[in-house]
C-alpha cells in the first residue's frame, strides 16, 4: 500500500495573526495552491481520498477530486491537534499565547501532563495509531490522505516509533520536520518479513515543488 499525505492548502486561518482551530476556509492563495497540486495529483494512481473533517481539509480534497474523480472517506481521526480553548481567537503572538505554546511544548516530555482542555502527547499518539489503523484497513493500494501540519508530524513520529513512543521523541520531530500547505509525504505501507523490517517506510516528506509554479 502507498498513501500520499499531504497538508491542507493554505486557510484564511495560516495568514491570521489570531488563533483558530476549525471553522476557517482556505484563502485565494489556498484555492491556487489546491489546483496546482490537482494537476500533479492527477498524474499519481490515487484510488480513494480519507479526508479531515475539517473545511480547510475538505475544501482542498473537493478541488482535488475535480481532476480525478474519486470517493472522499471523512474521518475524524484526521483532524487538527487541539490546542486549548483559551487561546482561540487570541492574537498568535500575545506573551499569553506564547506563554502557553512554550508549556505544552514542555509537556511533551512529562508524562499524561496537561494545561487545560488541549491535547496531550498521550491523546495525539492514541489518536495517530487510530487513524493509521484505520488507513491500513482501507482495501485499496494507493490513498491519498488530507490532514494538517501539526498533526501529519504525530503521523510522522508514530509511524517512526511506533506505539511506544516518548513524549521527549515526538518533540524532537515536532522541532524538526517542517510541513507546508500543500506538501505532500509519500510513504509505504508493508506487514514486516522480518525484525529489520518496518510497517512503514517514508519515501519523501514535505515535497513542495509545485508551489514554485504559482505566480
Amino acid at each position: 500500500m502507498k498513501i500520499y499525505f499531504i497538508r491542507h492548502a493554505q486557510s484564511e486561518g495560516n495568514i491570521s495573526s489570531v488563533e483558530h482551530h476549525d471553522g476557517v476556509s482556505l484563502s485565494e492563495e489556498g484555492k491556487k495552491q489546491a489546483e496546482f497540486l490537482a494537476n500533479r495529483i492527477s498524474s499519481l494512481p490515487i484510488d480513494v481520498i480519507v479526508c479531515s473533517t475539517y473545511g480547510r481539509t475538505q475544501e482542498t480534497a473537493e478541488i482535488i477530486n475535480k481532476k480525478i474523480g474519486k470517493n472522499i472517506i471523512l474521518n475524524d481521526f484526521l483532524v487538527e491537534r487541539k490546542v486549548p480553548s483559551s487561546i482561540i481567537g487570541k492574537h498568535s503572538r500575545s506573551t499569553e499565547v506564547l506563554d502557553i505554546y512554550n508549556l505544552l511544548r514542555q509537556n511533551f516530555k512529562k508524562i499524561d501532563a496537561r494545561h487545560s482542555d488541549e491535547e496531550n502527547f498521550e491523546d495525539l499518539s492514541k489518536r495517530a495509531g487510530e487513524a493509521l489503523n484505520f488507513i491500513k484497513s482501507q482495501p485499496y493500494e494507493n490513498i491519498l490522505v488530507v490532514t494538517h501540519g501539526s498533526f501529519s508530524r504525530v503521523l510522522l513520529a508514530r509511524m517512526i516509533f511506533g506505539e511506544n513512543i516518548t513524549g521527549h521523541e515526538f518533540a524532537s520531530i515536532h522541532r524538526s520536520f517542517d510541513s507546508s500547505n500543500t506538501g505532500i509525504t509519500v510513504v509505504e505501507h508493508k506487514i514486516p518479513e522480518s525484525d529489520l523490517q518496518n510497517e512503514w517506510v517514508i519515501k519523501v516528506w514535505n515535497d513542495h515543488a509545485h508551489l514554485g509554479e504559482i505566480k
